[in-house]
């Protein structure tokens, strides 16, 4: 287990008391600490702290100094937490995540800076470590406004006393009104570091935040779960609460007005030059046509270089783009040809096939097709789903031979979605006799009534075209093919509506 635990999370806040939270302005500071002269290194502080990063800028905030602060001294710490409290103004969200050692000595806690090589007693930390009641003194005036703090901090002293016992664990940490505290792990235990990329604790946290449309306690209630899980009970994180308002991390909130939170205005997509208004929510009793979650780590369709990892509701199929994978549906293991198809899916990264050669970091991704294992792509009924960079979603589905998605009556589109590579999103598109739609999230983004193409049923050459595949799809017939690619990220469920589901009904 690792000796260090998030000293994560203090900053949230910005006053509800405006009308929406497009007033709000969102400042950051995040430090990881890992490379120590005396305390004995830790492996993930710095990849914690640039990946939150990373994870605050999406969610609209200002980084203090740009970027994740890395390895800070003493001196270069305390400068940072002055300019943090000088930046943030009244009303402001303000957090701070810090992960790195951390040390509780006579009831007050305390991070260590790199340049630690004198500190070998407790007796020393005072006057060489920074104190979070620096951090509560920049910030003691703020009134009601939240303040969140985040910490992936050791909670076992391992500092040996010059003559009394040893502290153990983070002591309470107090903040004041309108604060959101978290901690990796309960008082007095220890926070381990994972197996991959991000201490146990940050990794569960990352994935949370990336979810959309979920106030911070639903987020951390998510976090301790998936901790406790990994762990087996051995780690549970800690939170302490003291806000006066809601707070969401997401910069969409959700459709329907509610006491906590009144709706944001959202602008309205394009499909083809055409402004589509937003359409009600998807209704209550949807009919399942078809259903893949995995279970067992297994699939309902034909898996082709795909991994399944995680489990229970994290059980998720993951493509990498150098084993070309892809999971196939066959029509014949009832796949429906009519139906909306919706995919819980975070995209990585985009590639295509041109002259039979891969083009790597593409801005798009197709990650649905019914161009499987070598079908002619230009046949009635060959569909294509692809996501971009920049939110741009295009859904065509072929409605006469050698039609290859130059004909507008065949495509559907939306421009500037809230789609994001990187992010677990759920992508669904209609087709057959219900008309056609995109949604992004459950909001329907594009429609048009008239396209009611139904998926495959085409092909005349060597291979039949057409079972539905999730992931990359080569042709091996026309070396001038533009539709071939796929993508590399992850898959946690696929599902298939009924046609009409997400239309407003007459």
């Amino acid at each position: 287990m690792r000796q260090w635990t998030v000293l994560w999370f203090v900053l949230l806040a910005a006053s509800l008391f405006s009308v929406t939270a497009n007033a709000e302005r969102r400042v950051a500071l995040v430090v990881g600490n890992g490379t120590y002269a005396g305390l004995p290194s830790l492996r993930n502080p710095d990849k914690d702290a640039i990946d939150m990063a990373e994870t605050l800028q999406k969610l609209g905030f200002e980084l203090v100094g740009g970027k994740a602060q890395i390895n800070l001294a003493r001196l270069p710490l305390l400068a940072l937490l002055r300019d943090f409290a000088a930046t943030v103004r009244s009303g402001d969200v303000a957090l701070f995540y810090y992960a790195g050692h951390g040390l509780q000595v006579e009831g007050v806690n305390y991070m260590a800076p790199v340049d630690d090589r004198d500190i070998r007693y407790q007796e020393d930390v005072p006057d060489l470590a920074v104190s979070l009641d620096t951090l509560r003194r920049h910030f003691a005036d703020r009134g009601a406004a939240p303040l969140i703090v985040i910490l992936d901090a050791c909670r076992d002293n391992p500092l040996p006393s010059r003559g009394r016992s040893a502290s153990r664990g983070l002591a309470r940490l107090e903040m004041g009104s309108g604060t959101y505290i978290a901690f990796a792990t309960a008082p007095g235990a220890s926070a381990d570091d994972g197996s991959g990329r991000n201490g146990r604790f940050t990794a569960a946290l990352l994935q949370a935040l990336r979810k959309p449309e979920r106030r911070i306690e639903d987020i951390f209630i998510d976090v301790v779960n998936m901790v406790e899980r990994e762990s087996g009970g051995k780690q549970s994180p800690w939170t302490s609460s003291n806000l006066r308002a809601p707070f969401w991390f997401s910069l969409t909130e959700p459709d329907s007005a509610t006491p906590e939170r009144p709706p944001r205005t959202r602008p309205q997509p394009q499909t083809g030059g055409n402004v589509i208004a937003s359409l009600p929510p998807t209704p209550p009793g949807r009919s399942y046509l078809f259903v893949d979650d995995f279970n067992t780590h297994a699939s309902r369709g034909n898996p082709y270089g795909v991994s399944f990892q995680g489990s229970g509701s994290e059980k998720r199929a993951v493509f990498k783009q150098k084993s070309e994978s892809r999971i196939v549906y066959p029509f014949s293991e009832g796949f429906p040809r009519e139906g909306t198809l919706e995919i819980d899916i975070r995209v990585d990264r985009g590639y295509s096939y041109s002259n039979f050669s891969l083009n790597e970091d593409n801005s798009c991704a197709l990650i649905f097709t019914t161009d499987a294992q070598g079908g002619d792509v230009t046949w009635p009924g060959s569909a294509w789903l692809t996501v971009c960079k920049n939110g741009d979603v295009t859904f065509h589905i072929a409605g006469e031979k050698y039609e290859a998605g130059h004909k507008q009556k065949y495509k559907l589109q939306a421009l500037g979605t809230d789609f994001r590579f990187g992010e677990w999103m759920r992508i669904g598109v209609s087709f057959g006799s219900g008309g056609r739609f995109i949604k992004v999230n459950g909001n329907i983004v594009a429609s048009d009534r008239s396209q009611t193409q139904r998926l495959g049923g085409g092909g005349t050459h060597e291979r039949s075209l057409g079972q539905p595949t999730i992931g990359e799809a080569t042709s091996s017939f026309w070396k001038n093919n533009q539709h071939d690619g796929g993508f590399e990220g992850a898959v946690r469920r696929v599902w298939v509506a009924t046609s009409q589901d997400g239309f407003e009904k007459n």
